[in-house]
């Protein structure tokens, strides 16, 4: 409806100045004076349409530019947040891994200090000048222990094991390696030896507060245990 009003209009206006130059100048060609209003009104169309024609061409020619710069930015930011995103990623994988690595040795320290602290009373409350035990005593069963458990410590921290898995073995309390031991046999880590360390782990944790005094077959199953599963 708007561009036949605008015809109409646009030979309404070709007419008008039609009849303006008629009277007042000798300038103008006599094709236009001759014009009639059908003439006028098919002129006007015409010139209608190359005009928008025009409009449209001029239109896509200002902005076909922009929009290919438009979407040239949005791929290269794209892009960017891709590999943002990738290098963030790698990141916190290193961060992580790290973090385990470092909780692994916290916890194996710990335990150390506990376990050597009962080794120290042991041998602090050993009777002075006393050179050779002809009998087995609580250090080879402490020493024995440190053996089988530092073997522990090592499975549970192998690099071949990824972060999380690692970091869940670094979180249980190494007062308490029957917990690690058992973790550790249900993700197949400690193979046909599982019921082994079970047992050196059950036994420590009956003898370590010398709350009773470990018998000269307990002290010998442990040697026993520690040169079948930490093998010098």
């Amino acid at each position: 409806m708007r561009v036949i009003n605008l015809i109409a209009h646009s030979s309404s206006l070709i007419l008008s100045l039609r009849n303006i130059v008629i009277r007042g100048s000798k300038l103008v060609p006599q094709w236009l004076l001759d014009l009639s209003q059908p003439q006028a009104t098919l002129g006007a169309g015409i010139m209608t349409f190359f005009g928008a024609i025009a409009a449209v061409l001029l239109g896509w020619w200002l902005f076909s530019g922009k929009v290919r710069d438009i979407k040239s930015a949005l791929d290269t930011t794209d892009r960017l947040l891709t590999d943002h995103q990738s290098r963030v990623q790698l990141s916190l994988a290193d961060i992580e891994e790290k973090l385990s690595s470092l909780t692994a040795s916290t916890a194996q320290i710990r335990a150390d200090v506990s376990d050597r602290q009962a080794l120290d009373e042991e041998l602090a409350s050993e009777p002075e000048g006393q050179d050779e035990i002809p009998e087995l005593s609580f250090e080879d069963l402490a020493s024995n222990w440190l053996r089988i458990r530092d073997r522990l410590e090592e499975i549970a921290s192998d690099s071949q094991i990824d972060g999380r898995t690692a970091a869940k073995y670094s979180r249980i309390d190494r007062r308490k390696y029957a917990d690690l031991v058992a973790s550790l046999n249900r993700d197949d880590e400690l193979g046909e030896k599982g019921p082994q360390f079970l047992e050196a782990a059950q036994i420590w944790a009956s003898h370590r507060s010398r709350k009773k005094d470990p018998t000269q077959s307990v002290i010998q199953r442990m040697v026993d245990l520690a040169l079948l599963l930490a093998p010098a």
